[in-house]
């Protein structure tokens, strides 16, 4: 492709029109863009978009199991584990054993933990932010609206517990 670019390219163009009703496609192209801009945003502040999510999830309920985590989050065991583990080491979260069964750890969000959140959180609305300027604040705001109600509806039981954005 000597000199032309991907957008230029009418074969590229081609493409992307054959797949404009595809919402698989849709879905996927815009949630892998923003993932990967959140998660750049998260690493410059020494975590990563999983701990945005599992540290936002402890921030917002009590202590929480390592199961019902993941089942919130949609993270298998062995990523919650992992999880739990790099925000241990960064000193964000603290697993303690449960007082009413001996087999589960209780997960909950340290100072630290709300701290460096707190210190993420603008610079990852600010993505989200740009992500739907192009929209009119109307059409945002149904977006979301309807990403909540698609999230929690049928086909959210139906998802894989590794069905996860992070």
């Amino acid at each position: 492709m000597d000199g032309v670019t991907a957008t230029e390219d009418p074969g590229v163009a081609a493409l992307d029109s054959a797949l404009a009703e595809d919402l698989t496609w849709l879905l996927q192209r815009v949630g892998s863009g923003l993932v990967g801009a959140l998660d750049h945003v998260a690493r410059r502040h020494g975590g990563s978009l999983r701990s945005v999510v599992v540290l936002r999830l402890l921030a917002a309920c009590p202590p929480a199991t390592q199961l019902a985590l993941g089942s919130a989050a949609g993270l298998d065991k062995t990523t919650v584990t992992s999880a739990l583990d790099a925000l241990e080491r960064a000193g964000w979260a603290v697993r303690r054993p449960s007082a009413h069964d001996r087999r589960a750890r209780l997960a909950e969000i340290t100072d630290a933990g709300r701290s460096w959140l707190a210190a993420v959180e603008p610079e990852l609305a600010r993505v989200e932010h740009e992500l739907l300027a192009d929209l009119p604040a109307g059409d945002r705001e149904h977006l979301v609206r309807t990403l909540q109600r698609l999230a929690s509806g049928s086909f959210a039981a139906a998802a894989p517990p590794s069905g996860s954005c992070v």
